[in-house]
């Protein structure tokens, strides 16, 4: 066949996503309401932020980052909080993070290693984000 997959993936696939997910992590999830399948990261990535974000909530970015991130944080209506990592080793300013936190923020948007700069976060700066979004 010839055509576009279902949006949301193909049942076979979404089968054996949520068998791993279960083996991986001993929970169950149903492959028909709980899985979805996307074209690649940045289809994903965006329908994760439109699904979370509300207009007005705050979203914290490590600059430079990923140049899609600030358009789709834009449909949402986030205001975002850009925090810049500078070479050569570009650690996370932890003060300034802790700083721009306030009762608006939903989300410290962030992957590591992180695009584009390569950076592999430290475990205390993983410890620290953690601890501000626990909060």
């Amino acid at each position: 066949k010839n055509q576009y997959a279902r949006g949301c993936g193909v049942p076979d696939l979404n089968s054996a996503v949520a068998e791993r997910f279960k083996k991986d992590t001993g929970l169950s999830v149903d492959p028909e309401r709980e899985v979805t399948v996307t074209s690649g990261c940045t289809e994903a990535t965006a329908a994760t932020l439109l699904g979370l974000i509300n207009p007005g909530d705050e979203v914290i970015l490590f600059a430079p980052f990923y140049e899609t991130y600030e358009g789709t944080l834009s449909m949402a209506g986030a205001k975002i909080k850009a925090i810049t990592l500078r070479p050569p080793e570009f650690p996370i300013p932890l003060d300034e993070l802790k700083s721009v936190v306030s009762k608006n923020t939903r989300a410290i948007l962030m992957n590591t290693p992180h695009n584009p700069t390569g950076k592999m976060f430290t475990q205390n700066e993983l410890d620290v984000i953690a601890s501000l979004c626990r909060k």
